[in-house]
């Protein structure tokens, strides 16, 4: 039978129809230039010899200090004269901790230079393959020559980095200019689950689940370290509450101890004052004017330390306030860590990762405590063995305008040149 032809004169409707592609999947990296892997030779019994710790110089000194005057216990102050103040700095009464810290760094936005983000091959193998770590590194040298560099500075994690390290010490001629270094989010991470091993069952998870912060199977989560940004966001609520309930404290009990002298008061009155001016200057708001008052408070770190040495001798010995104040003690090593790698400070870097390794052992995390050691010599020894590696993380500035101040350590390496993240 044959279709008729249409009548033009009669109006037709039009019916769209919509045909479904036909789909087909293809491989992400169908395309990418495949690499072959040589035998590296590296045995578990190398691997064991170069994490030694016998073999590296290495002192822990630990610091005798209760509490660092730093920018977050300025942070901690500030929020807690002035939500006690309910006429003045209602604007910052809501100032969140980035936003105060991002307040306090320096402009560099005219020094700073664009980083120049690239990709490397794919390896269609378990990264942490001896064979595959030895290939990578071969291919981030061969980059790091063609750029003109004297060294290449390559950022791992504790697994692929405890196999380079041993790859590294096995053929030192070849990779004597290699930098390696840790990565410093999986460091955070580690340090976090070690909180959680220290705290679990003590109570926090019951604070946190009846102060509204979580549920009780995420409270649980938390301590066993399987969540970044909500263990962070937990621990900083936390540490703001014990602060606060801690200074309050403090400061009744330096009342009733200094009913002779007067001048402990007036101290505690001059640091009031103090967090007042720096409020109202981020009010206003006058960045100079809070930096230049911000350096002022942290003058007073040597007495303060002295009163609360002195006020954690006889006031906090009993074991449930000596747990407690270990917990604010990791937190805010924590909180200074990632001060550090926000506003990349490289000698804060070191620190901070020095004061997390008496918890780290204690905490049991055995291949992290195998290898951060190994980093820490390795990075204290850069002015000797790479200058110019060691000035450039010293004095490399970071300027991205379209991203959080907190998220800026995640996005930008340190030092100059190519730092090839694995």
């Amino acid at each position: 039978m044959r279709a008729c032809d249409p009548n033009p004169d009669e109006q037709q409707a039009v019916v769209n129809v919509s045909v479904p592609l036909l789909k087909t999947t293809t491989s992400s990296y169908g395309n990418v230039d495949k690499f072959t892997t040589a035998t590296c030779g590296l045995t578990l019994k190398d691997r064991r010899k170069s994490r030694a710790l016998s073999v590296v110089d290495f002192r822990f000194k630990p610091s005798d200090k209760p509490i660092y005057f730093h920018p977050n216990t300025l942070w901690h102050l500030i929020g807690m004269y002035c939500n006690n103040d309910d006429s003045q700095h209602d604007s910052t009464k809501h100032l969140t901790w980035n936003a105060f810290h991002k307040s306090l760094i320096e402009d560099e936005s005219q020094c700073a230079q664009a980083t120049v983000i690239g990709y490397g091959p794919f390896f269609l193998e378990s990264p942490t393959k001896p064979d595959v770590v030895q290939t990578s590194l071969d291919y981030c040298m061969k980059v790091s020559q063609k750029l003109g560099q004297q060294h290449c500075v390559i950022t791992r994690d504790q697994a692929i980095y405890e196999i380079a390290l041993g790859l590294q010490k096995k053929h030192s001629d070849k990779f004597k200019t290699l930098v390696l270094r840790m990565g410093r989010f999986h460091i955070a991470c580690n340090f976090m689950g070690a909180i959680g091993y220290f705290m679990k069952s003590s109570g926090i998870e019951e604070i946190l689940v009846e102060t509204g912060i979580c549920g009780p199977g995420t409270a649980n989560k938390y301590m066993a370290g399987k969540d970044y940004y909500g263990m962070l966001r937990a621990h900083s609520l936390v540490l703001a509450a014990l602060f606060q309930l801690h200074w309050n404290e403090f400061e009744h009990w330096l009342i009733q101890e200094s009913d002779q002298c007067t001048s402990d008061l007036e101290f505690i009155a001059v640091i009031r004052a103090r967090a007042a001016d720096i409020a109202t200057a981020l009010c206003a708001p006058d960045r100079d004017a809070a930096q230049r008052k911000s350096r002022e408070m942290l003058e007073l770190e040597d007495r303060i330390n002295k009163l609360l040495t002195n006020y954690h001798d006889k006031a906090c010995s009993s074991a449930t306030s000596k747990l407690w104040l270990m917990y604010m003690d990791m937190v805010q090593i924590l909180k200074r860590y990632i001060h550090a790698e926000c506003s990349v400070i490289w000698e804060a870097h070191l620190t901070e990762t020095e004061n997390m390794l008496p918890y780290l052992v204690s905490a049991g995390h055995h291949k992290y405590v195998s290898c951060l050691p190994h980093y820490l010599d390795a990075m204290k020894k850069l002015p000797e063995t790479a200058p110019q590696v060691d000035e450039g993380f010293k004095a490399v500035k970071i300027h991205c305008p379209s991203a959080s101040w907190m998220l800026q350590w995640c996005l930008v390496g340190y030092g100059p040149g190519a730092d090839v993240q694995l």
